[in-house]
């Protein structure tokens, strides 16, 4: 019996709930206990080289098409990390098991652990109490120690060390803003293997701010009219499994863990030949950090590996039709593990609609008054995940024109910590902005980086950059002075390709394929547009600066290797040297007509405004990837007619 494209979404979907229970049962008995908590099972990705060949229609052997989940556990009692491989369609087989010098992401356990550690330590009770402050009133959230700070305790750089600083806050009440109350001038140091308090570092004095913890002291009450969108014929989209057809796409919504949604086997149907031809085989969010550059202690250790450390996916919300999602919807629920191999739920996880989204294109002869129009549309798959204070709606938007986009949304509340001795009363601090009578905000940066596995028409593909110049005055064409044009670079190896947005050149890069030509001379290409973007501004000292060195670049490119999965490698948490692309792409390895991975980098410098307190209106930050040379004329002029504009 052989198995053809249509298992595609077997071998592709992410990991049920029942997988989940299935998987964690199949764990070694030695590797079970209480003395072991799960940090994550997800689904092993199959080999690209089965894949592929289905996306084609071709036929495989029903014995290789196999789903395994990896999961990764750890042991606390021997102070240990495991990564365990299961066969999911076949149990008998021998589960793989590899312990791993690392310190994954921190499971949903250990923040529990945090939290009753903290609120159970009579030390820090009788220090508080001192202060008139109830520890039972004492919040707590997780942060990495992270590591190669200067003056940190010795034994708090020890690679074997299972730590955690948290951050505490205090909250009067359930329904009060926490994060307008950081308690200042004390930090726990949590060690998470022994489940036990190393020691707390006081370095200030111990106080609570006086800050207003209500989230709407003068709420404004103004009138707007009911907006409904409907559909009267249904949504336009067809769903089967995890594959979504929509207008002239077909692509695939993933899950995991770690990266939340993500996208895999995108492809566009031609309006001439009728093939959907490949664009992207899988697409993800694979990394998210925001450094703080508040110098002051603690704050300097505020840099969050937020996927490394934390995972978007466990942090998604269930998302509610009317606010976070308005229209016709369709949902995903999506499934992770649990501290004790338990599967949890989000209903409603990822979240499907269509958006109008003005014109598509117009044009009026003002001679005779006729017009060409259409409106645009946009097919929207969206999550939103809530990590400690700050919450990001992360958005693949699809357009009719063959454009796709990706939108982050930043809202949540904005990290905070008290005035203290590091500060002069009375003055504003260079290194935040003001918020209330004893509480700023630091600066701090937002930085997402994008692993696009291309498939431009296949997989043979490569990189150009376009850059637009100015011609000299000297060149004898350029005799009026008006003459700029725009220039393509072919970029041949890895170290060659660690490239940076540049406005002035108005520089994008293109994927391509060479191995094909349309009738115009033009290879099938996709463009990475950049939009706002920013560049790292802490020293090259820094820690930061070193753990995320796939930071020092908006644009990376690798050959494919299923191992190279994360820019800042695959552990970054409490690890010190560098790792990930930026070692990786050391090696130098070709990337013409090959199969092709570019990173890319892109985010926010957030100076704080004082009209981003206590709750921040969103911000968004995104880049395209635009169609160039991949069709011969508009696609969109494929647009059904009734998407016409009504006269």
């Amino acid at each position: 019996m052989h198995l053809g494209e249509k298992f595609l979404d077997f071998l592709l979907a992410p990991l049920s709930a029942s997988e989940i229970k299935q998987a964690y049962s199949l764990i070694p008995e030695s590797l079970k206990g209480s003395n072991i908590s799960t940090v994550s099972i997800d689904l092993l990705e199959p080999e690209k080289s089965l894949i592929v060949p289905l996306l084609h229609g071709t036929r495989i052997e029903k014995s290789s098409a196999v789903r395994k989940a990896q999961m990764i556990l750890l042991d606390h009692v021997n102070e240990s990390c495991h990564e365990v491989v299961v066969n999911l369609t076949d149990p008998s087989c021998i589960p793989q098991d590899q312990e791993l010098e690392a310190q994954p992401a921190y499971s949903l356990a250990e923040y529990e652990l945090v939290e009753d550690l903290v609120r159970g330590s009579a030390e820090l009770k009788e220090i508080l109490s001192q202060k008139g402050i109830d520890i039972n009133k004492i919040v707590v959230d997780l942060w990495s120690p992270g590591a190669g700070y200067k003056g940190e305790h010795e034994q708090d750089t020890n690679s074997k060390s299972r730590l955690a600083k948290p951050f505490l806050f205090y909250q009067e009440n359930p329904e009060d803003n926490l994060y307008a109350r950081p308690l200042r001038g004390i930090s726990p140091v949590v060690d998470l293997y022994k489940k036990e308090i190393r020691r707390l570092d006081i370095f200030d004095d111990v106080y609570i701010p006086k800050a207003s913890a209500k989230f709407y002291d003068n709420k404004l009450s103004y009138n707007l009219s009911p907006l409904e969108i409907t559909q009267p014929r249904g949504p336009s989209f067809e769903v089967q499994g995890h594959t979504v057809k929509w207008a002239a796409w077909e692509f695939r919504v993933g899950f995991d863990t770690r990266e939340g949604v993500l996208l895999r086997t995108v492809s566009y149907q031609d309006p001439v030949s009728k093939e959907y031809r490949p664009i992207l085989y899988r697409a993800s969010m694979a990394e998210m950090v925001v450094p703080y550059g508040d110098p002051s202690r603690p704050c300097y250790r505020k840099n969050a590996f937020d996927l490394g450390e934390e995972g978007i996916g466990r942090n998604l919300n269930s998302l509610e039709k009317g606010c976070d999602c308005l229209g016709e919807i369709f949902y995903f629920d999506v499934s992770f593990c649990g501290p004790d191999g338990d599967s949890i739920t989000v209903k409603n996880g990822i979240c499907m609609h269509e958006e109008d989204y003005g014109l598509l294109y117009k044009h009026t002869d003002w001679r005779t008054q006729e017009s060409h129009r259409i409106r645009s549309r946009r097919l929207v798959v969206s999550c939103f995940a809530t990590i400690a204070n700050y919450d990001y709606g992360f958005n693949w938007h699809f357009y009719l024109d063959g454009r796709i986009e990706f939108e982050v949304k930043m809202t949540g509340i904005v990290s905070t910590e008290a005035y203290g001795s590091h500060t002069t009363p009375g003055e504003h601090y260079k290194y935040g902005t003001k918020l209330d009578k004893d509480i700023y905000a630091p600066i701090h940066q937002h930085f997402f980086n994008m692993r696009l596995d291309f498939m431009v028409d296949g997989l043979q593909n490569r990189l150009y950059e376009v850059n637009s110049h100015t011609t000299p005055i000297s060149d004898p064409v350029n005799v009026q002075g008006n003459a700029f044009y725009s220039q393509e670079t072919l970029i041949q190896n890895e170290r060659d390709a660690a490239r940076d947005v540049n406005v002035e050149n108005g520089r994008f890069w293109k994927i391509s394929n060479a191995q094909k030509k349309n009738s115009l001379g033009y290879y099938p290409s996709y463009a990475l547009i950049p939009e706002n973007n920013t560049f790292l501004k802490v020293s090259d000292i820094a820690s930061v600066a070193k753990r995320a060195s796939h930071l020092k670049h908006h644009l990376w490119c690798s050959p494919f290797e299923a191992t190279e999965s994360h820019p800042g490698g695959r552990f970054p948490n409490m690890r010190e040297e560098a790792d990930g692309i930026s070692v990786w792409s050391q090696k130098n390895r070709n990337l013409v007509d090959t199969d092709l991975v570019v990173w890319y980098n892109f985010g926010s410098l957030h100076i704080v405004r004082p009209e981003e307190w206590p709750l921040m209106p969103v911000a968004t930050a995104r880049f395209i990837l635009l169609p160039f040379g991949f069709f011969e004329r508009n696609p969109a002029l494929s647009a059904p007619s009734h998407a016409a504009c009504k006269l």
